[in-house]
């Protein structure tokens, strides 16, 4: 069992009793001068310090349906770093990693797909220290997911997709080196309460995007990959439409990041 469990900041969502009347929001645009409200939020964060567990060692215990996320394995030789080759190349080798590593994954289309650069400090996005469940796209809550699934598919074969099962799948690995500094840190599942994950609001210009963060808790086990290299991935759920299964998703703080639907559907083989 590995010794390299660690104390970490991160910052959680503070309710607060507005939230009865207003939903919570964050305005990622320019406000009119002669707006009677010129807030950009209602939304406020605490940070709390809070014990992370190293699963290096450990790493077959995990389980996606379980604790809400994994580690998988790709082959280092077909590791490809260039931008200009992820979908040719490096989607196709995450295809065959996922149907290997998800029961069920009938059919796979991937819908997104970014790569950050710590030292690229003009890059828009930078590793997240709140405690969330995606950060500002429209499918990372429950509605925002079905959403995202009608984007795809015509009424009849969504509505088929939720008979069977419909989940999203992040699959995050660092990019060119060992994990030194911002390792990604993941909650499990079983550890959030149903009351502990609190819907935003994220407003830009042309659409609204949402977001689910996480209120403070004692109870929460969080969970990280102690020297994660680049052939080592990470899996956790983003939504899950089984309500029966433990697991539906994963809050994590946040390389290169891709998401995924899963559908499953024997008669889509």
């Amino acid at each position: 069992m590995s010794s390299q469990n660690e104390f970490a900041s991160i910052d959680f969502l503070k309710w607060q009793d507005i939230f009865e009347q207003e939903k919570p929001f964050m305005l990622f645009l320019d406000i009119p001068k002669d707006s009677p409200d010129q807030r950009v939020t209602n939304v406020d964060f605490v940070d709390h310090e809070v014990a992370i567990q190293d699963v290096r060692g450990q790493e077959s215990s995990l389980d996606l349906d379980t604790n809400g996320f994994k580690v998988a394995y790709i082959d280092r030789t077909s590791i490809s770093d260039d931008p200009d080759r992820v979908e040719t190349h490096y989607l196709p080798v995450l295809e065959k990693m996922l149907q290997a590593e998800i029961r069920g994954a009938d059919r796979i289309i991937f819908f997104d797909w970014r790569q950050h650069d710590l030292n690229d400090h003009k890059a828009h996005m930078k590793p997240a220290r709140a405690a969330h469940v995606g950060i500002d796209f429209p499918y990372q809550s429950p509605a925002g997911a079905l959403n995202r699934l009608k984007d795809y598919f015509d009424t009849e074969a969504a509505k088929r997709a939720l008979r069977n099962r419909f989940r999203i799948i992040n699959i995050w690995r660092p990019v060119g080196h060992i994990v030194y500094d911002w390792p990604l840190a993941i909650c499990d599942a079983r550890s959030v309460p149903p009351e502990g994950l609190v819907e935003v609001d994220q407003v830009r210009p042309g659409r609204v995007g949402h977001s689910m963060f996480l209120q403070y808790s004692q109870g929460l086990r969080w969970s990280y990959l102690h020297h994660q290299e680049p052939h080592e991935v990470w899996l956790f759920k983003q939504f899950d439409s089984a309500e029966s299964i433990e697991a539906r998703c994963s809050p994590e703080r946040a390389s290169i990041e891709v998401r995924a639907m899963i559908i499953t559907d024997p008669d889509a083989m």
